[in-house]
């Protein structure tokens, strides 16, 4: 799926405005590399955003602020990022990202080159979608006979 990419020093309004715009619950930190460096989601602003921003934090997460309204935040996308970052290669299977996943209790993971370059995002949802599709034709085929 594709991936909200923010830089280290980008403000935190900004962040939450490109996922909102983006209709994503995270966004990837990079490095100046162009590496993954930590990622951010909603319950990481809400977690570790600061206690003075916190109405503001959860107005931003639900679009009760007007696009371009003028939002003062002081942190950025290094301070609430969390790090390191689990991560998967597109080529690792589905059910060993499906155990990352669930072992570590979270609901998406950056995929990543060799390099470290953020290729994308696998959501916990489609993961499991992916194999109970999979999993459902075979046993359907196999309890009514259906080809």
């Amino acid at each position: 799926e594709p991936v909200t990419v923010v830089d280290t020093k980008t403000p935190l309004s900004l962040v939450l405005q490109q996922m909102r715009e983006n209709n994503r619950r995270c966004a990837v930190v990079i490095d100046r590399a162009g590496q993954l460096a930590g990622i951010i989601s909603e319950s990481d602003v809400l977690r570790k955003g600061a206690a003075h921003d916190r109405q503001l934090l959860l107005r931003l997460l639900t679009a009760n602020i007007r696009s371009g309204a003028a939002v003062t935040l002081t942190q950025t996308a290094a301070d609430l990022m969390t790090q390191p970052v689990l991560t998967v290669q597109k080529e690792t299977p589905a059910f060993l990202a499906l155990r990352l996943l669930l072992d570590h209790q979270i609901k998406q993971l950056p995929i990543v080159n060799n390099s470290g370059h953020v290729l994308g995002m696998v959501r916990r949802s489609a993961v499991l979608n992916a194999l109970i599709s999979a999993e459902g034709a075979t046993s359907l085929k196999q309890n009514t006979g259906a080809d």
